[in-house]
């Protein structure tokens, strides 16, 4: 049994009973966790059922903002506690602020509110700033989004349920954003959040697309990929934005393009997804980082189809 805390004062409570379970336990100190814990889950339930669509900044919009911030974290929680193995699935472990979400039908729901908010985000930046307390609710709906997001498409089941088009569409309004407006990157970068914002987790969702290929149909993803220009988009936004990166989110990024190239739709036509400019700015990324990376075997092993690409273009 695990416990989701959705207060303060449910922290205090547990640790207190907790540290009474390390003198003795009774009956009624089980008895006492078994209720938090279903009155918590319980809650939980009632949080994400309670999700809903409305225009960014208004009264019920900045509530599922708060909302959405700490069924994140509780997600987080969750991802991180220990699997049963590896290829563990969704049903299979801990996650039950995710199986929950599934279950009641609001992933598409979160996946459509983040697209609605990257619209209204770049006509409020077009605008001018908000306000402090403004800024404040559309950081904490982003980041608490983008990291309950990332979860659950770490999983296969989750994405055989996601609008495909809808997310690979979103992922490919962001990359463009990164050429459009660099500075924005660099501004995330020096605030050391860049890793929370779609800016970087957008590699991440396309890394579990990507991951899981087979599973959700190649013919399904990388048509898609070829119209939206993506391929070139990451090869462009990492030659950018780099240094700016975390290594692990980096080789993420990297690791994408490499399960790209891998593709049969790739290999098949690779002109139709790179440009002459691309396969510069990868020469130029190799030089710069990507021999470094390869220093680590298992970052080799990883970014192989890339290094391959690379030195099968070098005299082009």
């Amino acid at each position: 049994m695990y416990l989701v805390c959705t207060s303060d004062s449910d922290h205090h409570r547990i640790g207190t009973m907790a540290g009474r379970e390390a003198t003795y336990e009774s009956k009624s100190d089980v008895d006492d966790l078994e209720r938090l814990s279903t009155r918590l889950a319980a809650e939980l339930r009632t949080q994400i059922h309670s999700m809903d669509s409305s225009d960014v900044l208004t009264p019920g919009w900045n509530t599922m903002a708060e909302t959405v911030g700490r069924i994140a974290a509780i997600s987080q929680v969750e991802a991180n506690l220990p699997k049963a193995h590896e290829k563990a699935t969704l049903w299979e472990s801990e996650e039950l602020a995710l199986r929950q979400i599934l279950e009641d039908g609001k992933l598409n729901l979160c996946l459509r509110n983040l697209v609605d908010y990257k619209v209204a985000e770049r006509l409020m930046r077009e605008e001018g700033p908000v306000s402090s307390d403004d800024q404040a609710t559309l950081d904490k709906f982003e980041t608490g989004m983008g990291v309950l997001l990332r979860n659950a498409w770490k999983h296969v089941e989750v994405l055989q349920t996601t609008d495909l088009p809808a997310l690979l569409e979103h992922i490919s309004g962001v990359l463009q954003d990164m050429l459009v407006e660099p500075e924005r990157v660099e501004k995330f970068a020096k605030a050391g959040e860049l890793h929370q914002r779609q800016e970087v987790l957008v590699f991440h969702y396309l890394h579990g697309v990507c991951e899981h290929l087979s599973e959700v149909g190649e013919s399904n993803i990388l048509p898609r990929v070829q119209e939206h220009g993506m391929v070139s988009s990451i090869i462009q936004a990492l030659s950018l934005h780099w240094e700016a990166m975390e290594r692990d989110d980096l080789i993420i990024s990297i690791e994408c393009l490499s399960m790209l190239f891998d593709s049969e739709d790739f290999q098949s036509d690779e002109d139709a997804f790179v440009r002459r400019d691309d396969v510069q700015a990868l020469h130029l990324l190799h030089s710069a980082i990507l021999d470094k990376l390869c220093e680590d075997s298992s970052v080799r092993r990883r970014i192989r189809p890339v290094v391959d690409f690379i030195q099968r273009t070098q005299f082009k």
